[in-house]
Protein backbone atom coordinates (compact mmCIF):
# COMPACT_ATOMS: atom_id res chain seq x y z
CA UNK A 1 0.00 0.00 0.00
CA UNK A 2 1.03 3.47 -0.56
CA UNK A 3 0.77 5.03 3.07
CA UNK A 4 3.06 1.98 4.27
CA UNK A 5 5.84 2.90 1.38
CA UNK A 6 5.73 6.36 2.56
CA UNK A 7 6.60 5.66 6.33
CA UNK A 8 9.28 3.23 4.95
CA UNK A 9 10.89 6.34 2.88
CA UNK A 10 10.24 8.69 5.86
CA UNK A 11 11.66 6.43 8.26
CA UNK A 12 14.76 5.48 6.23
CA UNK A 13 15.05 9.66 5.97
CA UNK A 14 14.98 9.90 9.49
CA UNK A 15 17.25 7.06 10.26
CA UNK A 16 19.80 7.22 7.70
CA UNK A 17 20.40 10.92 8.05
CA UNK A 18 23.46 12.69 9.47
CA UNK A 19 21.77 15.73 10.22
CA UNK A 20 21.20 17.45 13.78
CA UNK A 21 17.80 18.72 13.91
CA UNK A 22 15.11 19.42 16.85
CA UNK A 23 12.24 17.33 16.58
CA UNK A 24 9.97 20.09 15.59
CA UNK A 25 12.64 21.10 12.65
CA UNK A 26 12.24 17.71 11.01
CA UNK A 27 8.95 18.13 10.81
CA UNK A 28 9.12 21.74 8.97
CA UNK A 29 11.40 19.67 6.66
CA UNK A 30 9.10 16.80 6.29
CA UNK A 31 6.21 18.85 5.72
CA UNK A 32 7.78 21.08 3.24
CA UNK A 33 9.41 18.03 1.45
CA UNK A 34 5.67 16.37 0.75
CA UNK A 35 4.36 19.78 0.09
CA UNK A 36 6.86 20.28 -2.18
CA UNK A 37 7.54 23.54 -1.74
CA UNK A 38 11.15 23.25 0.00
CA UNK A 39 13.71 25.09 -1.79
CA UNK A 40 16.64 24.24 -0.55
CA UNK A 41 17.80 21.13 2.32
CA UNK A 42 18.75 23.93 5.24
CA UNK A 43 16.28 24.36 8.31
CA UNK A 44 16.10 28.11 6.99
CA UNK A 45 14.95 26.70 3.95
CA UNK A 46 12.03 24.96 5.68
CA UNK A 47 10.97 27.67 8.15
CA UNK A 48 10.35 29.61 4.61
CA UNK A 49 8.34 26.99 3.05
CA UNK A 50 6.38 26.90 6.05
CA UNK A 51 5.99 30.68 6.79
CA UNK A 52 4.80 30.80 3.14
CA UNK A 53 1.98 27.87 3.20
CA UNK A 54 0.35 29.37 6.43
CA UNK A 55 1.06 33.43 5.65
CA UNK A 56 -0.72 34.17 2.38
CA UNK A 57 -3.23 36.46 4.13
CA UNK A 58 -0.92 38.11 6.79
CA UNK A 59 2.60 40.11 6.02
CA UNK A 60 5.78 38.68 7.22
CA UNK A 61 6.53 42.28 8.33
CA UNK A 62 4.21 42.69 11.13
CA UNK A 63 5.51 39.14 13.18
CA UNK A 64 8.91 40.24 12.49
CA UNK A 65 7.93 43.42 14.68
CA UNK A 66 6.59 41.28 17.05
CA UNK A 67 9.55 39.17 17.56
CA UNK A 68 11.85 42.10 17.78
CA UNK A 69 10.22 43.22 20.67
CA UNK A 70 9.97 40.08 22.51
CA UNK A 71 14.05 39.48 21.36
CA UNK A 72 14.18 43.37 22.88
CA UNK A 73 12.34 42.93 25.89
CA UNK A 74 13.98 39.35 26.85
CA UNK A 75 10.28 37.75 26.85
CA UNK A 76 9.50 34.75 25.15
CA UNK A 77 5.43 35.69 25.66
CA UNK A 78 3.19 38.91 25.02
CA UNK A 79 -0.31 40.05 25.96
CA UNK A 80 -3.02 38.89 23.57
CA UNK A 81 -4.12 42.68 23.55
CA UNK A 82 -0.30 43.72 22.95
CA UNK A 83 0.50 40.63 20.52
CA UNK A 84 -2.61 41.92 18.19
CA UNK A 85 -1.71 45.78 18.50
CA UNK A 86 1.71 45.33 17.69
CA UNK A 87 0.34 43.25 14.46
CA UNK A 88 -1.92 44.82 12.99
CA UNK A 89 0.09 48.26 13.33
CA UNK A 90 3.32 46.85 11.92
CA UNK A 91 1.40 45.51 8.64
CA UNK A 92 -1.10 46.16 6.51
CA UNK A 93 -3.26 43.56 8.18
CA UNK A 94 -5.95 45.37 10.01
CA UNK A 95 -7.66 42.51 11.30
CA UNK A 96 -5.13 41.48 14.08
CA UNK A 97 -7.73 39.29 16.06
CA UNK A 98 -8.45 36.91 12.86
CA UNK A 99 -5.05 37.14 11.50
CA UNK A 100 -4.07 35.78 15.33
CA UNK A 101 -6.95 33.05 15.24
CA UNK A 102 -5.42 32.29 11.95
CA UNK A 103 -1.58 31.93 13.73
CA UNK A 104 -3.01 29.68 16.29
CA UNK A 105 -5.03 27.47 13.74
CA UNK A 106 -1.78 26.93 11.87
CA UNK A 107 0.43 26.14 15.05
CA UNK A 108 2.71 29.14 14.17
CA UNK A 109 1.60 30.50 17.96
CA UNK A 110 0.91 29.28 21.46
CA UNK A 111 -1.63 30.05 23.86
CA UNK A 112 0.07 30.26 27.32
CA UNK A 113 -1.67 31.31 30.78
CA UNK A 114 -2.67 34.85 31.47
CA UNK A 115 -4.15 35.08 28.53
CA UNK A 116 -0.85 35.38 26.65
CA UNK A 117 0.71 34.50 23.12
CA UNK A 118 4.13 32.98 22.03
CA UNK A 119 5.58 31.56 18.56
CA UNK A 120 5.75 27.80 18.99
CA UNK A 121 9.41 27.38 18.72
CA UNK A 122 12.04 29.77 19.89
CA UNK A 123 13.80 29.26 16.38
CA UNK A 124 10.73 30.46 14.78
CA UNK A 125 10.78 33.62 17.33
CA UNK A 126 14.68 33.60 16.16
CA UNK A 127 14.24 33.51 12.55
CA UNK A 128 11.27 36.27 12.23
CA UNK A 129 13.54 38.67 14.95
CA UNK A 130 16.46 37.92 12.24
CA UNK A 131 14.83 39.67 9.71
CA UNK A 132 15.43 42.70 11.58
CA UNK A 133 19.27 44.20 11.69
CA UNK A 134 21.49 43.23 15.10
CA UNK A 135 22.79 45.76 17.19
CA UNK A 136 26.15 44.30 19.22
CA UNK A 137 25.33 47.76 21.34
CA UNK A 138 22.27 46.55 22.41
CA UNK A 139 23.68 43.01 23.82
CA UNK A 140 22.97 42.18 27.29
CA UNK A 141 25.30 39.22 29.35
CA UNK A 142 23.47 36.16 28.72
CA UNK A 143 21.45 37.06 25.92
CA UNK A 144 23.22 34.41 24.20
CA UNK A 145 21.89 31.73 26.43
CA UNK A 146 18.86 32.31 25.21
CA UNK A 147 17.85 29.50 22.39
CA UNK A 148 15.61 31.99 20.64
CA UNK A 149 18.88 34.63 20.91
CA UNK A 150 21.24 31.78 19.85
CA UNK A 151 18.55 31.30 16.37
CA UNK A 152 18.26 34.98 15.69
CA UNK A 153 22.29 35.31 15.88
CA UNK A 154 22.57 32.17 13.46
CA UNK A 155 20.06 33.32 11.23
CA UNK A 156 21.57 37.03 11.13
CA UNK A 157 24.70 35.57 10.12
CA UNK A 158 23.50 32.96 7.48
CA UNK A 159 21.14 36.23 5.63
CA UNK A 160 23.80 39.01 5.46
CA UNK A 161 26.85 40.17 6.67
CA UNK A 162 27.69 40.73 10.01
CA UNK A 163 30.84 43.02 10.83
CA UNK A 164 30.31 43.15 14.58
CA UNK A 165 31.30 39.39 14.27
CA UNK A 166 34.94 39.85 14.12
CA UNK A 167 35.45 41.80 16.79
CA UNK A 168 33.33 39.16 19.42
CA UNK A 169 35.58 36.32 18.16
CA UNK A 170 38.66 38.70 18.80
CA UNK A 171 37.34 39.51 22.61
CA UNK A 172 37.36 35.89 23.41
CA UNK A 173 38.80 35.01 26.58
CA UNK A 174 40.45 32.59 28.19
CA UNK A 175 39.99 30.21 30.23
CA UNK A 176 36.01 29.74 29.85
CA UNK A 177 35.84 30.56 25.79
CA UNK A 178 32.38 32.06 26.92
CA UNK A 179 32.14 34.16 23.59
CA UNK A 180 33.80 31.37 21.43
CA UNK A 181 31.32 28.66 22.80
CA UNK A 182 27.75 30.89 22.01
CA UNK A 183 29.22 31.35 18.36
CA UNK A 184 29.79 27.74 18.35
CA UNK A 185 26.29 27.34 18.77
CA UNK A 186 25.22 29.38 15.40
CA UNK A 187 27.46 27.48 13.09
CA UNK A 188 24.19 25.32 12.54
CA UNK A 189 22.59 27.89 11.24
CA UNK A 190 25.34 28.99 8.73
CA UNK A 191 25.00 27.74 4.95
CA UNK A 192 28.59 25.78 4.23
CA UNK A 193 31.14 27.63 2.82
CA UNK A 194 30.04 30.95 4.21
CA UNK A 195 32.77 33.54 5.53
CA UNK A 196 30.79 33.45 8.79
CA UNK A 197 30.90 29.87 9.44
CA UNK A 198 35.05 29.49 8.51
CA UNK A 199 35.70 32.56 10.97
CA UNK A 200 34.25 31.11 13.64
CA UNK A 201 35.30 27.87 12.80
CA UNK A 202 38.92 28.89 12.38
CA UNK A 203 38.79 30.21 15.97
CA UNK A 204 37.36 27.10 17.47
CA UNK A 205 39.74 25.22 15.73
CA UNK A 206 42.74 27.49 17.37
CA UNK A 207 41.44 27.05 20.92
CA UNK A 208 40.57 23.45 20.37
CA UNK A 209 44.28 22.70 19.28
CA UNK A 210 45.69 24.48 22.07
CA UNK A 211 46.78 21.88 25.07
CA UNK A 212 46.59 24.77 27.26
CA UNK A 213 42.84 24.79 27.00
CA UNK A 214 40.72 22.71 29.65
CA UNK A 215 39.11 19.56 28.47
CA UNK A 216 36.08 20.48 29.20
CA UNK A 217 35.80 23.63 27.34
CA UNK A 218 37.75 21.40 24.09
CA UNK A 219 34.61 19.24 24.77
CA UNK A 220 32.08 21.69 24.71
CA UNK A 221 32.75 23.61 21.36
CA UNK A 222 33.83 20.38 20.46
CA UNK A 223 30.23 19.02 20.39
CA UNK A 224 28.47 22.07 18.63
CA UNK A 225 30.89 21.12 15.74
CA UNK A 226 30.21 17.64 15.79
CA UNK A 227 26.63 18.62 15.27
CA UNK A 228 26.33 21.38 13.02
CA UNK A 229 25.45 19.35 10.01
CA UNK A 230 28.51 19.77 7.79
CA UNK A 231 30.09 17.03 6.15
CA UNK A 232 33.58 17.74 6.27
CA UNK A 233 33.72 17.94 9.87
CA UNK A 234 33.94 13.93 10.29
CA UNK A 235 36.96 14.13 7.74
CA UNK A 236 38.64 17.06 10.04
CA UNK A 237 37.81 14.32 13.06
CA UNK A 238 39.46 11.77 10.67
CA UNK A 239 42.50 13.92 10.42
CA UNK A 240 43.16 14.38 14.00
CA UNK A 241 42.94 10.77 14.48
CA UNK A 242 46.83 11.05 12.71
CA UNK A 243 48.08 13.70 15.45
CA UNK A 244 50.76 12.88 18.09
CA UNK A 245 48.51 14.16 21.15
CA UNK A 246 46.41 11.83 22.89
CA UNK A 247 43.62 14.47 23.83
CA UNK A 248 43.41 15.58 20.68
CA UNK A 249 42.91 11.48 19.40
CA UNK A 250 40.34 11.10 22.25
CA UNK A 251 38.84 14.07 21.22
CA UNK A 252 38.57 13.00 17.28
CA UNK A 253 37.06 9.67 18.12
CA UNK A 254 34.34 11.18 20.50
CA UNK A 255 34.19 13.81 17.53
CA UNK A 256 33.28 10.74 15.22
CA UNK A 257 30.64 9.24 18.11
CA UNK A 258 29.02 12.39 18.18
CA UNK A 259 28.73 13.01 14.59
CA UNK A 260 27.13 9.62 14.01
CA UNK A 261 29.42 9.38 11.12
CA UNK A 262 28.66 5.30 10.16
CA UNK A 263 31.65 5.80 7.09
CA UNK A 264 34.35 6.05 10.12
CA UNK A 265 33.20 2.69 12.06
CA UNK A 266 36.84 1.15 10.96
CA UNK A 267 38.96 3.83 12.27
CA UNK A 268 37.07 4.36 15.65
CA UNK A 269 37.87 0.28 16.31
CA UNK A 270 41.16 0.73 15.84
CA UNK A 271 41.25 3.27 18.77
CA UNK A 272 40.41 0.35 20.91
CA UNK A 273 44.02 -0.90 20.29
CA UNK A 274 45.46 2.81 20.66
CA UNK A 275 48.09 3.00 23.23
CA UNK A 276 46.55 5.84 25.10
CA UNK A 277 43.96 4.17 27.76
CA UNK A 278 41.78 7.76 27.31
CA UNK A 279 41.43 7.10 23.63
CA UNK A 280 40.32 3.27 24.23
CA UNK A 281 37.47 4.69 26.45
CA UNK A 282 36.33 7.34 24.15
CA UNK A 283 36.31 4.59 21.31
CA UNK A 284 33.96 2.54 23.03
CA UNK A 285 31.36 5.64 23.52
CA UNK A 286 31.97 6.07 19.95
CA UNK A 287 30.80 2.79 18.92
CA UNK A 288 27.96 3.59 21.21
CA UNK A 289 27.13 6.21 19.86
CA UNK A 290 27.05 4.96 16.15
CA UNK A 291 23.80 3.04 17.02
CA UNK A 292 24.21 0.86 14.04
CA UNK A 293 24.32 -2.84 14.54
CA UNK A 294 28.05 -3.31 12.81
CA UNK A 295 28.69 -0.75 16.15
CA UNK A 296 27.16 -3.00 18.23
CA UNK A 297 29.05 -6.01 17.29
CA UNK A 298 32.07 -4.17 17.53
CA UNK A 299 31.36 -3.02 21.59
CA UNK A 300 29.87 -6.91 22.58
CA UNK A 301 33.42 -8.13 20.94
CA UNK A 302 34.96 -5.20 23.16
CA UNK A 303 33.13 -6.34 25.81
CA UNK A 304 34.48 -10.20 24.87
CA UNK A 305 37.86 -9.62 23.98
CA UNK A 306 39.08 -6.39 25.62
CA UNK A 307 41.64 -5.42 28.64
CA UNK A 308 40.40 -5.44 31.86
CA UNK A 309 39.50 -1.77 32.05
CA UNK A 310 37.74 -1.80 28.62
CA UNK A 311 35.42 -4.92 29.56
CA UNK A 312 33.66 -2.82 32.64
CA UNK A 313 33.62 0.37 29.90
CA UNK A 314 31.47 -1.64 27.33
CA UNK A 315 29.59 -3.22 30.10
CA UNK A 316 28.93 0.37 31.67
CA UNK A 317 27.85 1.67 28.11
CA UNK A 318 25.80 -1.17 27.13
CA UNK A 319 23.90 -0.67 30.71
CA UNK A 320 22.53 2.66 29.24
CA UNK A 321 21.16 0.84 26.24
CA UNK A 322 17.98 -0.70 25.20
CA UNK A 323 16.51 -4.00 26.07
CA UNK A 324 18.98 -5.63 24.06
CA UNK A 325 22.18 -3.89 25.85
CA UNK A 326 20.57 -5.82 29.12
CA UNK A 327 20.05 -8.88 27.33
CA UNK A 328 23.93 -8.83 26.30
CA UNK A 329 25.33 -8.46 29.74
CA UNK A 330 22.45 -11.39 31.12
CA UNK A 331 24.64 -13.71 28.36
CA UNK A 332 27.78 -12.19 29.82
CA UNK A 333 27.42 -12.99 33.36
CA UNK A 334 26.67 -16.71 31.99
CA UNK A 335 30.23 -16.15 30.02
CA UNK A 336 33.01 -18.65 31.24
CA UNK A 337 35.93 -15.64 31.46
CA UNK A 338 35.03 -14.10 35.49
CA UNK A 339 36.32 -10.87 34.05
CA UNK A 340 33.60 -10.44 31.38
CA UNK A 341 31.81 -12.07 34.46
CA UNK A 342 32.69 -9.53 36.53
CA UNK A 343 32.46 -6.48 34.15
CA UNK A 344 29.11 -7.86 33.25
CA UNK A 345 28.42 -6.97 36.96
CA UNK A 346 29.34 -3.65 37.10
CA UNK A 347 27.01 -2.92 34.20
CA UNK A 348 24.28 -4.95 35.89
CA UNK A 349 24.78 -2.49 39.22
CA UNK A 350 23.13 0.72 36.41
CA UNK A 351 20.00 -0.50 35.64
CA UNK A 352 17.59 0.03 37.28
CA UNK A 353 14.84 -3.13 36.78
CA UNK A 354 13.20 -5.28 39.48
CA UNK A 355 15.22 -8.34 37.97
CA UNK A 356 18.48 -6.76 37.82
CA UNK A 357 18.93 -7.47 42.31
CA UNK A 358 17.48 -11.35 42.06
CA UNK A 359 20.44 -11.62 39.41
CA UNK A 360 22.86 -10.12 41.33
CA UNK A 361 22.40 -12.08 44.24
CA UNK A 362 22.19 -15.27 42.60
CA UNK A 363 25.66 -14.30 41.23
CA UNK A 364 26.73 -13.33 44.56
CA UNK A 365 26.03 -16.55 46.35
CA UNK A 366 26.59 -18.61 43.11
CA UNK A 367 29.19 -17.69 41.02
CA UNK A 368 32.21 -20.01 41.09
CA UNK A 369 34.99 -17.24 41.57
CA UNK A 370 35.46 -14.81 44.67
CA UNK A 371 36.00 -12.03 42.83
CA UNK A 372 32.61 -11.95 41.22
CA UNK A 373 31.05 -13.09 44.13
CA UNK A 374 32.39 -10.07 45.78
CA UNK A 375 31.86 -7.82 42.97
CA UNK A 376 27.78 -8.73 42.97
CA UNK A 377 27.95 -8.60 47.08
CA UNK A 378 29.07 -5.14 46.83
CA UNK A 379 26.66 -3.74 43.94
CA UNK A 380 23.92 -5.00 46.08
CA UNK A 381 24.86 -2.81 48.87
Amino acid sequence: PAFLLDDLLLSSWLNDSPAFHSPSEWTMKIWAACSGDLEGNSIRDAIQAYLKRHLAQIPIDGLTSVCGEMIARRRSTLPAAEFEKLLSTASTFNHGGTAIDHLLAAGILREHGGNRLSFASPWLTGYLASRMELNPAHLQPGDFSWSAFIARAGFSLAQQKQPWLADYLQDDRAPLHTSLSQASAWLRYIPLNHEHKTMIMRSLLRVIQHEETSFSVRLSLLANIATCNDPAVPLLFRQWLTLDSPRMRQLAVLGLGASQDKKSLSEIVLRLEDAAPEVRYAACYALSALGSQNARDELLEALNSGDETIKQVAAEILAAKDSDGHEALKTAARSEDLLIRRASVYGLSLISEPWVDPLLEKIASEDIHWVVRNAAAQARE
